[in-house]
């Protein structure tokens, strides 16, 4: 490693531990891994940080002399001012086929067979997921062409509540096909998961399977035993391992990868552009 990349660490940490004391955050023992050059203009600065019991696994990129951390930890507040030297974060641009992920196993909106397909990794509890998924997924049920596909991505050191709601809604798709996104929706929309306690979650739930006629029998064993947890888990490390981005909500459009809320717009700009077929007679004649 070379005295510029420990430099560059020692203001990554800087950062880091600013925006942990800002936001309380019970970390201890950052440490860092050896850097990985990915382009001429993208490097990685892997770490890990324990965090309670638990140990995380996070990435700070280098891109073209600014920085993206790809972890919930750092404080994106306005109010919030990085090291000198370095410029804000900014957004990154990574690639990834969606034929990496078992498709089939989530659940999903639009025809397999669409021109697009939009993979959203989210957590119920997260406040930008649920945004989003109040106001951008209404517009992509109505797109004929983009075949969506939820993954739930779980942050479970930052939200208690989250694995126990994508577990319960991945268990209500198992059991009754096709219920997945009323029980989506009412998670997002109706009940506010970081303010509950375990008990007010299991209430939570036994309502929602007597009032959309889920299977009881059913649901209590599959939540139990935590049924669609290794999908789950299988498709997140499969995301973690090629980008390194724990964040949420991640979304791959086409295979293109970027991170944070998405307009319609936006998300519209980074499906690959198809070549238009000729029309019908259009070939041009010899001279």
């Amino acid at each position: 490693m070379t005295d510029a990349d420990r430099a560059m660490q020692a203001k990554f940490q800087k950062v880091l531990e600013q925006s942990m004391a800002l936001q309380r955050v019970p970390a201890k023992s950052l440490t860092w891994m050896a850097p990985k050059q990915i382009s001429k203009s993208i490097k990685a600065f892997p770490f890990s940080i324990d965090i309670g019991n638990n140990r995380i696994f996070s990435t700070v990129y280098l891109i073209d002399n600014q920085y993206f951390v790809t972890t919930p930890i750092l404080d994106t507040k306005d109010s919030f001012r990085p090291v000198p030297d370095i410029s804000p974060p900014m957004p990154i641009d990574l690639s990834l086929s969606p034929s990496l992920f078992p498709l089939t196993h989530f659940p999903s909106i639009g025809s397999i067979n669409a021109q697009n397909t939009l993979i959203e990794f989210a957590d119920d509890q997260c406040h930008t997921c649920r945004k989003w998924n109040r106001e951008v997924l209404p517009l992509i049920r109505n797109e004929k062409n983009i075949h969506f596909v939820y993954i739930p991505y779980p942050i479970v050191v930052l939200h208690p509540n989250a694995l126990d709601a994508a577990i319960f809604e991945m268990c209500a798709e198992q059991t009754l096909p096709g219920s997945f996104w009323d029980v989506h929706d009412l998670l997002n929309n109706r009940i506010e998961l970081g303010t509950l306690s375990k008990d007010q979650m299991d209430s939570a739930f036994k309502g929602i399977i007597a009032t959309k006629n889920l299977p009881a029998a059913k649901m209590n064993a599959c939540t139990k035993t935590q049924g669609p947890l290794a999908e789950i888990q299988g498709a997140d490390d499969t995301l973690l391992s090629h980008t390194g981005i724990p964040n949420v909500p991640t979304f791959v459009a086409d295979g293109h990868v970027v991170t944070g809320y998405q307009s319609l717009e936006n998300i519209k700009k980074l499906f690959a552009p198809k070549a238009p077929l000729p029309a019908a007679g259009s070939a041009k004649k010899s001279p």
